[in-house]
């Protein structure tokens, strides 16, 4: 069989024959090389040809030239078969197998250049780092569990477990991805319950092979390697030089500053994975039976001697105020909503919250400092009793919240639990060492902290 076909650049006819054309593909012109992508209509087998693509329209809804009429499709990544759904109702992001070899695959556009990367697996490519194998960028995919959109990270910062609202029906979510059967574990109610760790497939703990580090979270697909295993053109694609990848949220999650600066790198703690004070802060935390979708791990610091050198300052400023360095602690990152429109990590100020109920009779009020020495007082955070499952060490531990507060929304007043001219802190002085606030929303938790104390 000989396929002719016009080039729409130069009108010139290109021949293929024996059954050598494949529709779907990128074709270059043999009389002026333009890039050209061809496919027929399966409504009225009409040639719909595009010349110079800058990405593939695999997967898009796509208006026949001739008849008007919707259709999709995708070429399959293992036979390179043209798989069109007429009814234009295929859907990015689901497991599809091939109407001619039957084979698995998925498709997912790159959030940056909306190139088309079609994956040749079964397993759930969701929560997964995708490299698209055209401009090189990094991304997470995950589609609602709700509404069944697809929701994008461009940060690659979706943490599997972490619940999240859905950006298009605002529902919540967590999604994780079984490290043993790679299948996809949703919870549509994560606030509401505490998450089981066993997968929905194949009963196995997914926690059982996720590290401090989320190990599991780094892996990644690389398009680019699939694309050279499996020939998706007739001949070679000029893609261009991959660009570098784009500048995300480069912010520091403590204070909001570039991670270039010189002081905030120094004032930095080093990564907490192999710290033992952290692990054995973690197991407590463990201990607490907490639902995982509370955390957020990107936000984990640790400011052990070990983690955090007596040569960094003990001081940090943020949004024009000063606040103190909890050395000796742990912290645990919080879930913070990624969707509001307040510039919080860089225009709020760095607080810490730990009160007993009716510690000030007759008021009805959120207290803060930005003194972690007075918000760790005993008559703020008692001491709990706590043996380690792995040493057997016995610890008296206490519990502070680290917090984000809005400024312009509290008071300042001194000291509230008579300790008089005795000075608490070396830092902020008694006098302005306490925040009062009846605004609830303008105080957001963000990092669990822990502190662990030999038991003597």
């Amino acid at each position: 069989m000989t396929t002719t076909l016009v080039c729409s650049a130069c009108q010139k006819n290109n021949t293929w024959n024996n059954n050598q054309y494949k529709q779907g593909l990128f074709f270059n012109c043999a009389s002026c090389s333009v890039r050209l992508q061809q496919i027929f209509c399966p409504h009225c087998s009409s040639s719909n040809i595009w010349s110079n693509p800058k990405t593939s329209v695999e997967g898009r809804l796509i208006n026949c030239a001739k008849c008007s009429k919707s259709f999709q499709f995708i070429c399959c990544p293992h036979c390179q078969v043209v798989n069109m759904w007429s009814a234009a109702n295929y859907e990015q992001g689901l497991v599809y197998k091939c109407i001619t070899c039957k084979q698995p695959f998925q498709h997912v556009s790159c959030a940056y250049c909306h190139e088309a990367n079609v994956y040749p697996t079964a397993a759930s490519i969701q929560g997964i780092r995708l490299k698209c194998r055209s401009c090189a960028n990094m991304h997470q995919y995950i589609r609602c569990p709700h509404c069944q959109k697809g929701q994008v990270w461009k940060n690659c910062n979706y943490i599997a477990g972490s619940a999240v609202p859905c950006c298009s029906c605002k529902q919540n979510f967590a999604y994780m991805r079984c490290p043993h059967c790679e299948k996809a574990n949703f919870w549509k109610n994560p606030l509401n319950t505490t998450l089981s760790l066993i997968c929905f497939q194949c009963k196995k703990d997914m926690n059982a092979t996720i590290s401090i580090s989320h190990s599991s979270d780094k892996k990644e697909i690389d398009v680019t390697k699939l694309s050279n295993q499996i020939q998706r053109s007739l001949t070679q694609l000029d893609l261009g030089r991959p660009r570098g990848r784009r500048s995300s949220l480069n912010r520091n999650p403590d204070d909001g500053t570039p991670r270039h600066q010189a002081r905030a790198v120094s004032a930095h703690p080093r990564k907490v994975s192999s710290c033992s004070y952290f692990i054995e802060c973690k197991e407590y935390v463990k201990n607490l039976n907490w639902s995982i979708s509370f955390f957020n791990n990107k936000h984990d610091r640790c400011y052990c001697q070990s983690c955090y050198s007596h040569h960094l300052p003990n001081t940090l400023r943020v949004a024009e105020a000063d606040y103190v360095v909890p050395r000796g602690w742990t912290g645990f990152g919080l879930g913070v909503d990624p969707f509001r429109d307040d510039d919080l990590w860089n225009t709020w100020i760095v607080v810490y919250h730990a009160i007993r109920t009716g510690h000030i009779p007759g008021k009805i009020h959120i207290y803060t400092s930005p003194s972690i020495r007075y918000a760790s007082l005993q008559v703020y955070s008692p001491l709990n009793s706590f043996q380690s499952p792995k040493t057997g060490k016995h610890y008296n531990v206490q519990i502070v919240l680290q917090c984000k507060q809005k400024p312009g929304t509290f008071r300042v007043q001194g000291e509230t639990i008579g300790w008089g001219d005795k000075r608490i802190c070396n830092i902020v002085p008694n006098e302005s060492i306490e925040h009062f606030t009846n605004r609830r929303s303008s105080v957001i938790p963000y990092r669990l902290l822990i502190r662990l104390k030999d038991k003597t």
